[in-house]
């Protein structure tokens, strides 16, 4: 045997010597690929005060809206403080009661259809309106959903979500009873009557007005004052609107005699 077969066998023989188990180079290998792929989650910290009572009972104190949750019987078990401030009444004077007790009478028999009907469907959910009293006997208007939650073991009743909307409903009345009055009184009116806004904006004109002039209201409401063909010519248009700037400045102006021009093109002085 010569030196260079000696040479590589003596070789061969070393590279089996510190040849490594096929255990140890697969854990090798997962130590590596560990190494090789950063940690995505390492350093960021997971806020977990939502979690906590105290986080939850500020948001519901905070809320605009109120919650109660009723039984399968109606009766409260749960009111956030927001019941407070929308009617008046503490947990103390209301839990254990029954949720109809402070429904305005004409409302009652509605809510318990509603409330039957929840019952009846576990899941579901259903927007309402109701008045409900106040702690000092006055009665607010409310806007309600409830949903039926009464196979979740957490909750085991009915949620309602109100707001008290009161105010929305005094608006909306105050302006029924203005369109009421006009429909009433400026209707029925001989003269034609055109009201306008602090833009000179027309905002309604009454039946008589449509008569005389040709025009619906459709067609004036919601244009210039300013601008509307009824004029006839940039005399009238200039009287107009030294009317219009008189009574804004003082809140009247001196009767002014001016022609108008009806649709199809009549004169009227």
């Amino acid at each position: 045997m010569n030196d260079a077969m000696v040479k590589d066998s003596r070789k061969k023989k070393s590279q089996k010597a510190v040849k490594k188990p096929a255990g140890a180079r697969k854990a090798q290998a997962r130590r590596a690929s560990k190494v090789d792929k950063p940690d995505i989650g390492a350093g960021v910290a997971v806020d977990k005060k939502w979690e906590s009572p105290e986080y939850f009972q500020a948001l519901i104190e905070s809320a605009m809206e109120a919650i109660v949750v009723l039984d399968e019987n109606g009766t409260l078990i749960y009111e956030s403080p927001s019941f407070a401030h929308i009617l008046g009444l503490t947990q103390e004077e209301r839990l254990g009661e029954s949720g109809f007790d402070f429904v305005h009478p004409d409302d009652v028999l509605a809510m318990a259809e509603i409330f039957n009907g929840l019952m009846k469907k576990p899941g579901s959910i259903v927007h309402t309106e109701v008045r409900g009293r106040h702690k000092d006997g006055s009665w607010r208007n409310l806007e309600a959903v409830g949903r039926n939650l009464i196979n979740e073991p957490a909750v085991n009743g009915i949620v309602v979500n109100f707001r008290d909307i009161t105010e929305r409903k005094q608006a909306e009345a105050a302006v029924l009873e203005e369109g009421l009055f006009r429909a009433t009184v400026l209707d029925g009116l001989r003269d034609g009557i055109l009201v306008v806004d602090k833009d000179a904006a027309v905002t309604y004109v009454n039946n008589a007005f449509e008569r005389m002039m040709g025009y619906k209201a459709e067609e004036l409401v919601g244009k210039s004052a300013l601008g509307l063909p009824t004029y006839g010519d940039p005399e009238n248009l200039e009287k107009g609107a030294k009317l219009f700037e008189q009574v804004m400045k003082n809140g009247y102006a001196e009767p002014v005699e001016m022609d108008a021009v009806t649709k199809d093109g009549k004169v009227i002085p």
